[in-house]
């Protein structure tokens, strides 16, 4: 699939998963050697994402939390609200995506109730407890500005 994963500690408890790295961002390196990178999150799964990787400075032993990527993204009691539409379902996954500004962000398949691909929703944007990502809850119809 072209690509790699780096493993870290911090983004591993706040996104419950190691971080992608893409194959021509792991050239040079070998499993093992120690890293230090920018976290930006996956505009089309919002999973977490290494970029800008390099050699990091003091070996392996030397931890230091990496630079976060300003994409802020809403937490669970937040009232945000984003707007994007409706890009796909998929009964089998159970699952559909919605694509706005920020990426593409996966919804549950019940929060689609009465909605339908191209459809314009808003939704709260919060981080999935079990995954550690972005989904859409509590969607709304979007009327379009006149």
């Amino acid at each position: 699939i072209g690509l790699g994963f780096v493993a870290c500690k911090d983004t591993f408890s706040t996104f419950g998963r190691d971080v992608s790295i893409e194959r021509a961002d792991c050239a040079g390196f070998g499993v093992g050697d120690a890293v230090s990178f920018v976290l930006a999150t996956d505009p089309e799964v919002g999973t977490p994402k290494a970029t800008e990787v390099e050699a990091a400075d003091g070996g392996a032993d030397a931890e230091e939390p990496p630079e976060v990527a300003e994409q802020p993204v809403a937490t669970e009691g937040t009232s945000e609200r984003s707007v994007g539409i409706v890009k796909s379902v998929s009964k089998a996954l159970g699952l559909g995506k919605i694509s706005c500004g920020r990426g593409t962000v996966a919804v549950d398949i019940a929060e689609l109730a009465g909605f339908a691909v191209g459809d314009t929703v808003s939704f709260l944007r919060v981080i999935d407890p079990k995954l550690g990502t972005p989904k859409a809850t509590e969607l709304e119809a979007e009327l379009p500005e006149e």
